[in-house]
């Protein structure tokens, strides 16, 4: 079943004139996908609309076969959660607050929590290690600390489709493995989740699906091999030395650059 469903999506920013043009894709439930592209390609502009942030769009996106047009703020939050690239306000909140913030969409009307939604947010702070940084505000945190604060939120919305823009910004590497294992558990509980990547061999590695992005448009949408082929890299992304291989380890296909080390009088 297609979870997520866009068809003939357009926007354009009046500010710049940059456009999206007729963007077409399908994520299925359960699935963890990949936009990709270079710098400037559109990736944010599409997650932004998916999470309902940028709204004067044309064209339909079905989220769990509804029209994401036709749900109020509070079904967006309960079937939508959202990780910007960029943190952005959030700063005069503690770590726990801000995690708090991922019940809102089902806490009563004027604002109590249960002792479920309690529960649920002492679970992701022992989850995440931040327990002790549970009372820190979120301005004193490190990158990657408010990165994975603001991961940890995302989940404790409990939404079925989940988009991180660049999710692992930011993170050391046992983070970075931390955040890989816990969204293949999201993923292996039914979540459907899309990933806003410049690293190509990551998303092979972890994604079922890569959608490519270059200047507004889709070239290419498809399992891992269908896209990463070496003239499309090549032509996308303007690069020559690189090859496309398998890892030895996993046996994903990934890109192998070959960085030029150039000195003055070609010695070293």
């Amino acid at each position: 079943m297609n979870f997520i469903k866009v068809k003939n999506l357009n926007f354009t920013y009046k500010n710049n004139g940059f456009k999206l043009n007729n963007i077409n894709f399908e994520i299925e439930k359960g699935e963890i996908a990949a936009l990709i592209g270079p710098n400037g390609a559109g990736k944010t502009t599409v997650s932004k609309i998916l999470c309902g942030i940028i709204e004067n769009f044309s064209g339909v996106i079905w989220v769990n076969e509804k029209n994401i047009k036709e749900l109020s703020a509070i079904e967006k939050a309960k079937k939508i959660s959202y990780i910007p690239q960029i943190f952005e306000g959030l700063f005069d909140y503690t770590v726990e607050e801000i995690i708090f913030m991922g019940r809102r969409p089902f806490s009563n009307s004027i604002g109590f929590f249960s002792e479920n939604d309690k529960k649920i947010v002492k679970d992701l702070l022992i989850k995440f290690n931040l327990l002790e940084k549970k009372d820190k505000k979120f301005f004193m945190l490190s990158g990657g600390e408010k990165r994975i604060v603001l991961i940890a939120r995302a989940i404790c919305q409990n939404s079925d489709f989940i988009i991180l823009d660049e999710p692992l910004a930011y993170l050391d590497i046992l983070h970075q493995i931390e955040l890989v294992n816990i969204l293949n558990e999201l993923k292996g509980n039914g979540k459907t989740i899309l990933l806003v990547l410049h690293d190509i061999n990551l998303a092979s590695e972890i994604c079922d699906k890569i959608i490519l992005l270059n200047n507004g448009n889709i070239i290419k949408s498809g399992k891992i091999n269908e896209v990463l082929n070496k003239n499309l890299i090549k032509n996308i992304y303007k690069i020559n030395n690189f090859k496309i291989g398998k890892n030895p380890v996993t046996n994903k296909t990934n890109i192998f650059i070959f960085y030029k080390n150039k000195t003055k009088g070609g010695k070293r």
